[in-house]
């Protein structure tokens, strides 16, 4: 007869359906426990109140990109910003329904969600970036993006099998995450696919020591030959003055030695 053997985590190996009949007997049985505990089973492996913190924390994220895609939205007026707009009303849709979904699993918990502004704020993993224009608009949804995009891989990694519940729900909106952050940067960094250029255009991308520099090297140069074409006018206007002045100084000697004469 096959003898009955347990994983490591737990779970019966070999010993026929035997095994698994006394397993699903003792979960029924501990089923019947703890009510009140809803969901949360004694099979929940995971630090209850980390997962929950986590969870706040990125419930905060969620809002913070909710409101700044709106704002971003509702603020744009560039003459470019009809193509990126809509973007940033379905992202904001999007971390709504995030939003939502991290204050069901905290409930779920048995955890209290961070709805208040003041802990938004505390929470929040990446601040609130109104940006000036743009570009910089769109850089700040990039960058909000990506951070929560490696957030999320540590949630993710951190739950494993011990919360598999919340890790489902970190994994799906990392899908969506990684959307974003993809449309974004399209936005930004813009390729001819036959040329392998960057298309010149409203967001190309300025690289530090880049186009920035070449910029910075001709607005340079443009100023230093103004001030050197200044400095060889006043240097040729300061000669004149000294010629005159001494054509009329050498006038006065000549009719100071007449009179004295």
């Amino acid at each position: 007869m096959a003898r009955s053997r347990t994983s490591s985590e737990g779970l019966p190996q070999g010993g026929g359906t035997k095994a698994w009949t006394d397993r699903l007997q003792a979960i029924d049985d501990r089923a019947q426990q703890d009510l009140e505990e809803g969901a949360v089973t004694a099979g929940y492996r995971a630090d209850r109140e980390e997962v929950i913190d986590l969870l706040n924390r990125a419930l905060a994220g969620e809002w913070a990109s909710f409101l700044q895609y709106w704002h971003h939205y509702t603020m744009a007026s560039d003459i470019h910003s009809a193509e990126i707009r809509e973007q940033w009303k379905e992202h904001a849709e999007d971390e709504y329904e995030h939003a939502r979904q991290f204050m069901e699993r905290i409930k779920q918990l048995g955890g209290v969600p961070a709805n208040d502004p003041s802990q938004i704020v505390d929470l929040n993993p990446s601040p609130f970036t109104a940006g000036h224009d743009l570009r910089s608009m769109i850089e700040a949804d990039l960058v909000g993006e990506r951070a929560a995009i490696e957030f999320y891989n540590d949630v993710v990694r951190l739950c494993g099998f011990d919360d598999n519940e919340t890790r489902t729900i970190f994994e799906e909106i990392l899908l969506e995450e990684n959307h974003h952050a993809d449309e974004l940067a399209d936005f930004l960094f813009q390729y001819d696919a036959s040329t392998g250029e960057q298309i010149t255009t409203v967001h190309q991308k300025v690289a530090r020591g880049g186009t920035g520099a070449k910029v910075g090297a001709k607005v340079g140069a443009k100023t230093g030959a103004k001030t050197g074409a200044v400095e060889k006018a006043g240097l040729g206007q300061t000669r004149k003055l000294k010629g005159r002045t001494g054509t009329t100084g050498r006038k006065q000697g000549t009719t100071q030695r007449r009179r004295a004469a």
